[in-house]
């Protein structure tokens, strides 16, 4: 069942912006992706809307070398990272260390996954496949 970006809307005390004007701003993204396919097509596609990509990385010590370095306002970041590695984990150590939005992708909807993912806090969980309108929306 998908998940609306809705459901993980704007933080408290900061408000919605509106169609046209910072929705569209420009934001820095960290990337947390192993699939290098999905990983470029995100690059492709952020850099198409205006955003800077910060960096592109799928273990945790990578991100927070790319994070510190590159100061991301979001993440967006995969649940299943390959080599073992865990992307809640990784998000969560971004958002405690950094301060940055969280922007789920997984493929995986199970309660268990879901729950760990919600405790982060994140902006948004989106399932893949997710609308690229979806994406858009999360990282306005």
């Amino acid at each position: 069942m998908p998940v609306s970006t809705a459901e993980f809307g704007p933080k408290e005390g900061r408000a919605a912006p509106a169609r046209g004007d910072a929705a569209r701003r420009r934001r820095r993204v960290l990337i947390v992706e192993d699939e290098a396919v999905i990983a470029l097509d995100l690059c492709d596609l952020l850099e198409s809307w205006g955003h800077e990509v910060a960096g592109v990385v799928c273990t945790l010590g990578d991100a927070l070398a790319a994070a510190g370095e590159g100061m991301p306002g979001v993440a967006i970041v995969d649940v299943a990272l390959g080599i073992g590695e865990d992307g809640v984990r990784v998000a969560a150590e971004l958002k405690r260390r950094f301060d940055c939005d969280i922007v789920f992708v997984t493929a995986w909807s199970d309660a268990g996954t879901r729950a760990r993912m919600e405790r982060v806090g994140p902006t948004a969980l989106l399932l893949k496949p997710y609308a690229r309108d979806a994406l858009r929306a999360a990282l306005s």
